[in-house]
Order: structure tokens, then C-alpha cells, then sequence
């Protein structure tokens, strides 16, 4: 179902976040490298779309993030998604990873976007033998996508195989990416809160590095105001 893609001409694709390099600066100055872990235990429940994200408000740099996909697999209703909004405030390590002990107990794929909904990075099976995913600051399968810019980003935790759809229910990713050690970069589109069905559930702990919480939400407000909002650029 899941067959290994065919790709074309390979085409070059850079993260240009929304929020530029200095709302990290103003809001982190003073952080510490590693800090305390985000629980979603003790958070309202993380949505499955970008507009009920759970946001990621710890003024420090985020060392776990801990939560759980509680539905019924593959019998409809309950939790199959969780969608988190948090800041990557050093792209050159960026990563989250669940391959780690007690990672995930379930089969999970990562999906990251730009603050604008734009598929950037996705990923299943790490390597190959493993169930747990990983993301770091680059893809190495479809579209050539790097994250170079700080700023806001979603994440979303599914099981396999929910992946993610645009608005007219398009496919964001190559299928590809549910092949062992492919971190696949996005297709045109934009996330529309939309999946392809339920997947696996069971619990996680994802290790991240380069990761912190939003900045104060008056931060983001003038921003917007000033018009500082970028796609993703391409280069032929």
C-alpha cells in the first residue's frame, strides 16, 4: 500500500519560517541549553488540527515532550492525533526523536510544519528494525526541504499510517516516507486539518534538542502586524 514512490527531478526546497531569528533572541536570551519537560498528563488535551495545537509555553528550552494517542486503533473515534506549536530556536541541532528506551510503545510517524500549515519534514520508521521516528533539520527522501530559520512550527504525533491531507483531502508527503529511514520532505499544499484515518495509539516521550516554548503571544502580535511572514523558497 505504502510502495516506494517514483521521484522526478529532485527539486530544492528551503524553510523560511514566519517568525525570524531575533523573536528567539528577544524571548530565550537567557535560557539555559537543556530545561524541564512538557507533560501532557498535566495540559489540556493536544488537538489534531493546527487550530486547537496544544502550545508548548515553557520560557525555556523543552528537553521532553511527553503525551499519549488514547483512541481505539483503527475502530474510530477518540485520540489519533496530537498537534503541538513550539519554537525551534537552533535549527543546526534541531531534533526530536522517540527511538530512545520507553520512546514510543506504538508504531509513530512525526510530521512537521511551518507556522503557515506547509508540509516541511516527515518521518515513520527511523531505521530500519525500529517502530520509533526521528526528525532532525533536513530531509533525505522526496523534495529537498531544510529548516534554516528559527521560529514557530507545528508537529504532529500520529500512528501509522494516519498521515496528514491538505484541504481537498491531497496527500502532503510522498509515500515514501513509510519506508524505513526516509525523512521525507513536503509536496505543495497546506495542512488542512484534515488525516487519512486512525492509526496506532499507545504513549511517547520525544527527546528534543533546539527545541523551547512560544514566545509571549503580544511577540507574536507585533510581528504580524509588521508583516514579517515568509513561505517556503524554492530553487529550481
Amino acid at each position: 500500500m505504502f510502495g516506494k514512490r517514483e521521484k522526478g527531478t529532485p527539486r530544492a526546497l528551503r524553510a523560511v519560517n514566519v517568525i525570524p531569528m531575533f523573536v528567539s533572541t528577544l524571548a530565550f536570551a537567557c535560557v539555559a541549553s537543556a530545561g524541564p519537560d512538557w507533560d501532557l498528563d498535566l495540559q489540556q488535551d493536544a488537538g489534531s488540527t493546527l487550530g486547537g495545537a496544544q502550545k508548548i509555553t515553557i520560557p525555556a528550552q523543552v528537553q521532553t515532550i511527553r503525551g499519549a494517542l488514547t483512541g481505539l486503533a483503527f475502530q474510530g473515534g477518540g485520540d489519533f492525533q496530537d498537534v503541538y506549536l513550539f519554537q525551534i530556536t537552533d535549527p543546526t541541532v534541531f531534533s526530536v526523536d522517540s527511538t530512545g528506551e520507553n520512546g514510543a510503545n506504538f508504531d509513530i510517524c512525526m510530521w512537521l510544519f511551518s507556522y503557515e500549515g506547509k508540509p516541511l519534514l516527515g518521518n515513520n520508521d527511523a531505521f530500519e528494525g525500529t517502530t520509533g521516528a526521528r526528525l532532525g533539520n533536513a530531509s533525505n527522501d522526496g523534495p529537498n526541504v531544510v529548516i534554516t530559520e528559527p521560529g514557530l512550527y507545528y508537529l504532529a504525533i500520529t500512528g501509522f499510517a494516519s498521515q496528514p491531507t491538505g484541504f481537498n483531502g491531497e496527500l502532503l508527503f510522498p509515500q515514501s516516507v513509510f519506508q524505513p529511514g526516509n525523512v521525507s520532505g513536503g509536496l505543495d499544499g497546506r495542512f488542512g486539518g484534515l488525516w487519512t484515518g486512525d492509526g496506532a495509539t499507545g504513549s511517547y516521550a520525544l527527546k528534543t534538542e533546539g527545541v523551547a516554548g512560544i514566545p509571549a503571544p503580544g511577540a507574536i502580535a507585533l510581528l504580524g502586524l509588521a508583516g514579517l511572514r515568509a513561505g517556503r523558497r524554492r530553487k529550481a
